[in-house]
């Protein structure tokens, strides 16, 4: 669900910044399987109440793990190279389907083609073929957000 990370954001920076402080950023990590949410405060002891607060609590049936972050681990999952591949292929057959409205196209002037003549509206694909450089990170299975196999454990990581 595209909108569940932005939910979860909006729903717990609104009892965070009840509770402890307002959260200066909020990042929800949708498809790593731990969970993994790091907020950001403003100073360390919104950032420590945070921590006491959400401490053991239970989320989605999984019970929170709350601690400072270290400042530079990457919670990023990269999908699979295959559904990867299978993405941009979809996008771009959906690209070449789309038709440029007539005012929307370009104009070559001085092409020695009668300038009367318009074109029938072209496609907007440019009809070639790519390569993606980016490694794959999963094992072709759903990496979604709350993934079974994930364990009992939900992250947050809290960074002063």
């Amino acid at each position: 669900d595209p909108d569940f990370g932005e939910g979860l954001s909006q729903e717990l920076g609104e009892e965070l910044e009840a509770k402890c402080g307002e959260p200066d950023k909020i990042t929800a990590f949708e498809k790593n399987p731990r969970g993994v949410v790091i907020v950001k405060f403003k100073t360390s002891f919104a950032a420590s109440e945070c921590i006491k607060l959400m401490e053991g609590r239970w989320f989605a049936e999984r019970q929170i793990k709350s601690y400072y972050w270290d400042g530079t681990t990457d919670f990023t999952v990269k999908e699979a190279e295959s559904v990867e591949e299978e993405r941009l292929d979809n996008f771009g057959d959906w690209v070449e389907e789309q038709e440029i409205e007539p005012e929307l196209m370009m104009r070559v002037e001085g092409g020695g083609d009668s300038e009367d003549e318009e074109p029938g509206p072209p496609k907007a694909g440019g009809g070639g073929e790519s390569e993606s450089g980016v490694e794959g990170g999963g094992d072709g299975e759903d990496d979604g957000w709350l993934n079974e196999d994930a364990g009992d454990e939900f992250e947050l990581q809290v960074e002063e």
